[in-house]
């Protein structure tokens, strides 16, 4: 019997897409909701794959040409990457097929070269299914990262940020603070009142605060995702193929800014290109989203070139 992996009230197919939703911070009903396009309440690879997130309901026109454009571009990038991913999807599954016509005729000599080969090619098929699950949620988040910053720019600072549905306020006077305050959807996640706490954990390391602020809020949808409300794990850190369960957030914070300052920046891997490589290999997305968001918390315009250390 096939083990069932659940979030919320759906159910998924395999504990591949499961740890792929879980890190993009995908937990919540309402979004698993536009994912299950036949309304079983089961979500497979097939409707994974072809995930669409976006919310024409909560689309907000602020009058920005300029936040238009920037977004279109985002979704223009995306969109290639997309499609490439396909594309190898379609040569892969195109292969497989071929070599099961090829073992219904092989000698017992070549059955089990087949066999190891097509092995491989599904291997690399999971592979990329799961890129394309990773894309299509870091292009919502570098989407909604364009706004935010489009949002921030046209109103004014205030001294605390609380959602709209006053789930929390962001606390602190550290610039971790300041920069949370620039997102609204911190304020709806449990990093709200961590702010102090992860800028003096970043001065004691050494590391760039905005950096840390960055990944993390990819890895958990800005403080809200399963894996850190439920796990206290702030930067889908892993063991074994599955998530690490911290026994507090200050536990998981400390946990994630060692690793990223002992085994990459530490390790000479001091820019967001060559740290991506390393935490999440062959995802240029996460790159160039990890990239957008430090740009938004810091008003800055840093390529994924540019050397944090």
């Amino acid at each position: 019997m096939s083990e069932n992996y659940t979030i919320g009230s759906y159910t998924i197919e395999s504990k591949t897409y499961y740890d792929a939703l879980v890190q993009s911070g995908i937990t919540d009903d309402a979004t698993l909701k536009k994912l299950d396009t036949d309304g079983d309440m089961v979500l497979t690879e097939d409707e994974l794959i072809s995930m669409d997130l976006s919310d024409s309901d909560t689309t907000e026109d602020t009058g920005e040409t300029s936040t238009n454009s920037e977004v279109e571009e985002i979704e223009e990038k995306y969109e290639k990457q997309l499609i490439a991913l396909y594309e190898e999807l379609d040569s892969l599954e195109s292969q497989r097929r071929n070599i099961y016509n090829k073992i219904g005729t092989a000698s017992s000599d070549d059955m089990a070269q087949y066999i190891s080969n097509a092995e491989d090619i599904t291997s690399d098929i999971k592979t990329t299914r799961l890129s394309i699950v990773q894309t299509l949620s870091n292009k919502e988040a570098a989407v909604e990262a364009a706004q935010n910053s489009a949002s921030t720019s046209s109103s004014s600072s205030t001294v605390s940020t609380t959602s709209s549905s006053g789930s929390g306020t962001i606390t602190g006077t550290s610039s971790v603070a300041d920069m949370m305050k620039k997102v609204s959807k911190f304020s709806q996640g449990v990093l709200a009142d961590k702010a102090d706490y992860i800028d003096e954990l970043c001065a004691e390391y050494n590391i760039d605060s905005a950096l840390v602020l960055a990944i993390m809020s990819l890895e958990t949808g800005y403080g809200t995702s399963s894996a850190i409300v439920n796990y206290n794990n702030p930067g889908g850190m892993m063991k074994s193929g599955s998530i690490i369960h911290y026994s507090s957030l200050e536990e998981g914070i400390e946990a994630v800014i060692k690793n990223l300052a002992n085994n990459y920046i530490g390790q000479g891997l001091t820019t967001i290109s060559e740290i991506g490589a390393k935490y999440c290999p062959s995802s240029q997305s996460w790159i160039d989203s990890v990239t957008s968001i430090y740009n938004t918390l810091t008003d800055g315009n840093i390529t994924s070139g540019t050397n944090l250390a």
